[in-house]
Order: structure tokens, then sequence, then C-alpha cells
């Protein structure tokens, strides 16, 4: 066998490996996006208040929290704009909202990445409980609470700091929690799926 014909058969393994984490992870971060979008509804904050004022920041700085009623007077102009969205003193302006919504779903699947590897890391460090269904779910659950004291204690306050105060902590966390859960479902069943479909020996050209 040559050397490219092994290079190929180590790559397509792990390219699917990839695109099974990083699929798995934009699940996990449409789950978390959805449950924002529902407590914030329910809070009269306005549903995509989470991508508009929050994710959005990541990009447009304080611009993403423009409709922040946090925000001030200052951002009086911002909300006589006739594309933006008016919501209990929040204004939910599309174009952020979109870019938002973007960025959580592009960090949702290097998340998932992520995961998989250090998941994978501890299995072969001596961890065999994490290989079943419900050990993986329970792992990456763990991951998500710790993702979660990751982004609101070091990665928000050095973006944004006014994005902590505006977030939610209590619904921040179950996001989190719902997303390592997703997760660790999606990623473990498609994972054992795919192993079952390649052991399965193929019916014999005639």
């Amino acid at each position: 066998m040559s050397d490219s014909q092994t290079a190929m058969g180590v790559t397509r393994p792990a390219r699917r490996f990839v695109r099974l984490a990083a699929g798995s992870g934009l699940v996990g971060g449409v789950v978390l996006g959805l449950w924002m979008m529902l407590y914030y509804a329910l809070t009269g904050t306005g549903f995509a208040s989470v991508f508009s004022n929050c994710f959005a920041s990541i990009i447009y700085g304080q611009q993403g929290m423009a409709g922040s009623s946090m925000a001030g007077s200052s951002m009086a102009g911002s909300m006589k704009a006739s594309h933006n969205v008016m919501t209990m003193g929040t204004t939910i302006i599309p174009s952020h909202a979109v870019v938002g919504g973007l960025l959580n779903l592009a960090v949702a699947a290097l998340v998932g990445v992520a995961f998989a590897l250090a998941l994978g890391g501890l299995i072969r460090a001596g961890l065999p409980w994490i290989k079943t269904l419900r050990g993986f779910v329970v792992a990456s659950t763990i991951g998500g609470a710790l993702l979660y004291v990751i982004m609101m204690y070091a990665v928000l306050p050095l973006v944004d700091p006014s994005m902590v105060s505006f977030t939610s902590h209590g619904a921040f966390f179950v996001g989190h929690l719902l997303f390592g859960a997703t997760f660790g479902l999606v990623f473990h069943r498609h994972l054992n799926g795919a192993r079952s479909r390649s052991l399965t020996p193929r019916p014999a050209a005639t």
C-alpha cells in the first residue's frame, strides 16, 4: 500500500470524526440558543435579544448591546431606526441577531470538536465508564458546566463586561447543561451507529 493510500485511510476516519463532533456541537448550540430565546421571550426581554444584544457584541463591541435597556440614553438614536424591533426597553437589531446566531453556531461546532477530543482522551486515560451512553452524556454535561464557568467568568468579561450583566446566569448555566447533554447524546449515538455500519459485511458483488 502506498503512502498516499495509507494517508487517505487515516484521514477519512479523522474527517468523519471531526464532522460528527462539529455536527453534534451544532445541534447542542441550536438547543442552547432555543432555550435562551425561550427564556428571554418569557421574561419580556425579546426572544432574539440573546443574539442581537449578547453574542453579537463579540463582533460589534458595545454596539452589540445597543438595544439593552442598560445601555442608557446614548443609544436612543439606534432605537429610532426603522429596521430595529423594540421589545420591553430592548432594541433587537435583525442584522446583529443573525450575526450573533451564526457566531453561536460556529462556537458550538468548535466546542463540539474540543469535547469529543477531550472525552476521547479521558477514555484512553483510563475512564472506560465514559464509553457507555449514560456515562458519555454525564461526562459531556459536566463539560457543559465547565464551559459555562469559562464563558461567564473568563471569556465574557474579557470580550465585553456588559454581557455578564445582561446575561441571566441561571438560564445560561442551564443552557450549557443542555448543550453538553445534547452533544453527548447525539455524538455517542451517531458514532456507535457509524461503527456498526462499518463492521457490517457488505454483500459480495455478483
